[in-house]
């Protein structure tokens, strides 16, 4: 009875969210209100899962503004992977309200079983989203900041490519530096302690780098100036019908 109050709780929070975006996206700058203010709560902590909401909402309502399918796209991916980030939250916090009900230790081990299962299927389908809304969201900031000649949105493409190179290259050290040696056993040398200094470094500075992109996205939504009027699509030509044919009869 717990767990189905629970979900109609969560049902109807996503319901009067998917109401609010209803009335924003009506709104003739919509896009603008929902994508900066979503990036700027995607760095606030707590909030920050009302900010993907938010932001994926933007991306949507641009791309239905500006009649480009890779910004409607890229507001799917990240509205999918913000939805089921709080699913897999309330997935969690229902399945850990049923442990104090759990006595025996087989019941304890079933249930850690099957959350685990569950949550190890939501990583693996949010991964996988993540990184097709990671992949579409920067297409988008190169194509807005070349579309609509925003510096900002360039700015935050390419923020976005050197962050994940430095992330790729910290993750390198820290397997090469401090994984491998703690494997093979022994003690603590000061090559590993400077690895692990230098990793926590360099995960401060992606956070710093993370940050900017979003302010430099949030900067690019409030900044973007779109035509007043796109031009219709023009009407479909077709080419001119074949002359009509007679029979031919021999003269009589």
């Amino acid at each position: 009875m717990e767990l189905y109050l629970d979900v109609l709780y969560l049902s109807e929070i996503l319901r009067k969210l998917n109401n609010l975006f209803r009335v924003f996206l009506t709104m003739g700058e919509s896009y603008k209100i929902l994508g900066g203010l979503g990036y700027i709560l995607s760095i606030i902590p707590v909030v920050n899962f009302i900010g993907g909401l938010l932001v994926g909402a933007g991306w949507l309502s641009l791309g239905g503004r500006a009649r480009d399918g890779l910004f409607k796209a890229t507001g799917i991916f990240i509205l999918l992977s913000s939805v089921l980030g709080i699913a897999g939250v309330a997935v969690m916090f229902v399945a850990l309200g049923g442990l104090p009900t759990v006595t025996s230790p087989e019941e304890v081990g079933a249930l850690i079983a099957s959350m685990s299962l569950t949550i190890l299927g939501l990583l693996i389908v949010a991964g996988i989203l993540g990184l097709i809304s990671f992949i579409l969201q920067v297409a988008s900031f190169f194509r807005a900041g070349k579309k609509f000649d925003n510096g900002a949105f360039r700015a935050a493409g390419w923020l976005s490519i050197i962050t994940v190179l430095l992330g790729i290259i910290i993750g390198a050290a820290f397997v090469l530096l401090i994984l491998l040696p703690a494997m093979r056993g022994g003690e603590v040398g000061l090559e590993v302690l400077g690895g692990l200094i230098g990793g926590i470094i360099g995960v401060v500075i992606l956070g710093i780098l993370g940050l900017i992109t979003n302010i430099l996205a949030a900067v690019g939504f409030f900044t973007l100036k779109l035509p007043t009027e796109y031009p219709a699509a023009p009407p479909p030509t077709y080419p001119p019908p074949p002359p009509p044919s007679y029979p031919q009869y021999p003269p009589t």
